[in-house]
């Protein structure tokens, strides 16, 4: 049986990133464990992007035909985490919020080779207790775990059971359900609904990369907007996305070529005295409100499946079953024989 489901409230942090929603809460100022001065611009910097070469005429002017490539892009990306080889790399991400900026820290496995297996934990601290989020897959089962302060929450999604609807339903796609669920799976692929994509060129550290560009969809600007009322404009609420990913291997390890190294999140404030002076017409200004970074990318030998499996340690939290949701993100909708056959 499955367990009950959630209604997502409206949110006004970070809708992409699971561990924004943690970071993105007001924190104290008064004691942050690794605190970066909002003087530092070049700690939340974005990478510098041009606007990619057009395949053809019609691409110029038609942002339909750019969405469509950029998102292919994504496909190309979600079919190397979730099929290519094993990795792992070291996780820091870093959040502005109101007055000042924190960074968490943590890691990143992802198994591939069509497991649907990975680990992604981030934690943060501050002068009044420890946040983090653990996400963690098995194949099966994909469990999230967040904790900010002392408040845990508890959610899990049976992706075997999406992956089984996904073939009863003769969908014969490589990239299943399950890599579409938690990590950095999940983080691509949402920003197909609520974002226009495009795609851009950059380099880092010399590295080229290849940038998908999401910009948030009028449709959805103005969803926000009925919802905020005559409130101002949330300068966390991400406007603009940039996924930098490598073209190349790393010359290090000859590893890492079409995977994320950075993922960009950046919002809008109202132009003030201290800006430069503004572009004719222009009212606002970008600022990043969250930086994911990953590196020492490398490969790994998948670990044993043991591994991936959620130890619940708070067992008096009872966990919110999510798989509903997520059947209908996908449109899995099956008999009630073809489920009994899955159980």
């Amino acid at each position: 049986m499955l367990g009950p489901t959630r209604t997502k409230p409206p949110s006004f942090t970070c809708p992409i990133l699971a561990a924004a929603v943690i970071a993105m809460m007001p924190f104290s100022a008064s004691a942050i464990a690794q605190q970066i001065s909002l003087d530092n611009k070049f700690a939340m910097s974005p990478v510098d992007v041009q606007t990619a070469e057009p395949v053809n005429e019609a691409e110029k002017v038609d942002p339909q035909l750019q969405h469509q490539r950029a998102s292919k892009v994504i496909d190309q990306v979600l079919d190397r985490l979730g099929n290519g080889a094993s990795f792992d790399c070291n996780v820091r991400q870093r959040i502005r919020t109101a007055d000042l900026e924190i960074t968490g820290v943590g890691n990143y496995l992802q198994v591939g080779n069509g497991t649907g297996r990975f680990i992604f934990r981030v934690q943060l601290h501050d002068g009044y207790g420890k946040h983090s989020m653990l996400q963690i897959s098995d194949g099966r089962l994909t469990w999230t775990r967040s904790q900010i302060a002392e408040e845990v929450s508890l959610s899990r999604v049976d992706v075997g059971w999406l992956n089984e609807g996904a073939r009863a339903l003769q969908r014969n796609s490589p990239i299943k359900p399950s890599m579409k669920v938690g990590g950095l799976g999940e983080m691509l692929d949402s920003l197909r609904g609520q974002y226009d994509l495009s795609l851009g060129t950059s380099q880092l550290n010399e590295r080229p990369l290849v940038v998908v560009i999401g910009t948030l969809k009028q449709s959805r600007r103005d969803i926000v907007r009925t919802m905020l009322g005559e409130q101002p404009w949330p300068e966390t609420y991400p406007t603009r996305i940039n996924i930098a990913i490598a073209q190349h291997d790393d010359p290090e390890t000859n590893f890492g070529k079409g995977l994320p190294v950075r993922i960009e999140h950046l919002g809008e404030r109202p132009i003030d005295e201290d800006d430069e002076p503004a572009l004719k017409g222009e009212t606002t200004r970008s600022t990043m409100v969250s930086l994911l970074e990953l590196y020492n990318i490398r490969p790994v030998d998948p670990p044993p499946v043991d591994r991936f499996r959620f130890d619940n340690q708070n067992t008096e939290i009872d966990f919110v079953n999510e798989t509903a949701r997520y059947e209908q993100q996908f449109g899995i909708h099956v008999s009630a024989k073809e489920r009994q056959r899955y159980r």
